[in-house]
């Protein structure tokens, strides 16, 4: 069987704590391969390396961290939002420092609470700048071990070189516009990666490892190849050809085992080159769309540094880990639905509850404002 991984595959495994679990396997299975093919046995699992993505992932994976990490900035210069009066209330609010000084507008009890609200919101802000900051920090000394590991990965395949034909093939595909190809994108690139394949088919089975569209059918809740090229495979290769979004997902399939979790798989199909904006910046336009409405002094309560909330630890801008075994809770149920909650009501004041979260980990109970 032969195996086949294009590139933004690869580049996704370039996100900060992006599991490389698969990797890692894929590459002790590559090498028990090889030393079987020493032996003359035949069968087995055979990487396919086209020239094409070679390049593509030189290029692709500097712009890549660069991007990640200019990412990793921006949420560290987001930062929560002081509360903001009612344009009315503003009327009769003290200036200090040219800035309104709301706490003015209330009674002592009140006022008094504000000013605490902001020395937490500052406390919150500084505690931020540190996490992404770290997190930054890790990322750029991880990031040369993700790529040595990927390029041992490749070396263990059957390299494509380029050819004439293949390149002449490939811009024929590309100006009657079959796939495949990405909307709107006049590189050359994913089909000649598809002419490497068919040139050096080898008369095999072949399994596509992808998520970006260009080999998959729309509209569908499964990973399935596009039927045009279904076709194409069939009729040169008479051979069976599947896609697959997740690379553990096959390699647990391939090996019939599940050494691969299904977190780790999960995460697989979820990631995209395109990683969606971090909850803090989410949550600070909930707290300044409205654009003039007080806000709850109890929404800052996951930063609060009381015993029963969790501040240990601040991951994307929320308190998300256990502070017992300091496991990641994001993926939890029951967290986010409450988080989801908080989100919500971000505007009521009796909309704040408390929760009791059950880590999903340790088993541990504990309880987040």
């Amino acid at each position: 069987m032969n195996l086949f991984i294009d590139t933004s595959s690869l580049l996704t495994y370039f996100i900060p704590d992006a599991k490389v679990d698969s990797l890692i396997l894929l590459k002790k299975t590559l090498e028990k391969q090889t030393i079987k093919q020493k032996k003359n046995k035949r069968g087995g699992l055979h990487l396919i390396v086209t020239e094409q993505s070679i390049q593509e992932f030189k290029r692709g994976v500097v712009g890549r961290v660069n991007e990640e990490c200019e990412k990793i900035e921006k949420n560290q210069k987001a930062h929560f939002n002081y509360p903001e009066a009612s344009a009315e209330a503003n009327k009769g609010a003290k200036k200090k420092d040219s800035k309104l000084e709301i706490s003015t507008l209330y009674p002592d009890e009140v006022g008094g609470a504000i000013k605490d609200a902001k020395g937490k919101i500052d406390q919150a802000n500084k505690l931020i700048e540190k996490y992404y900051e770290e997190k930054r920090k890790a990322f750029l000394k991880d990031a040369p071990i993700r790529e040595k590991l990927i390029y041992d990965i490749l070396k263990l395949g059957q390299r494509i070189p380029y050819s004439d034909e293949i390149l002449a093939r490939a811009e024929v595909r590309h100006i009657k516009g079959n796939p495949p190809k990405k909307k709107n994108d006049d590189s050359y690139g994913d089909s000649i990666n598809w002419e490497s394949l068919l040139e050096y088919a080898d008369k095999d089975d072949l399994v596509l490892i992808s998520k970006d569209g260009d080999f998959s059918e729309e509209y569908t809740d499964v990973a399935k190849i596009r039927r045009f090229l279904m076709e194409e495979w069939n009729a040169i290769t008479g051979k069976k050809i599947e896609l697959y979004n997740s690379l553990g997902e096959f390699i647990n399939k391939f090996a019939k085992t599940k050494a691969i979790k299904e977190e780790v798989i999960k995460e697989e199909k979820e990631l995209t080159e395109s990683d969606p904006l971090s909850p803090l910046l989410w949550t600070n336009r909930y707290l300044t769309g409205l654009g003039g409405t007080v806000v709850s002094v109890n929404n800052i309560a996951p930063f609060s540094g009381t015993a029963s909330i969790v501040t240990s630890t601040l991951g994307d801008g929320v308190a998300r880990y256990c502070p017992f075994c300091k496991q990641d809770l994001s993926a939890s149920v029951a967290f986010t639905q409450f988080l989801q909650h908080q989100y919500q009501t971000l505007y009521s004041l009796s909309g704040i509850q408390e929760k009791t979260i059950t880590c999903s980990h340790c088993g541990k109970s504990f309880k987040i404002l």
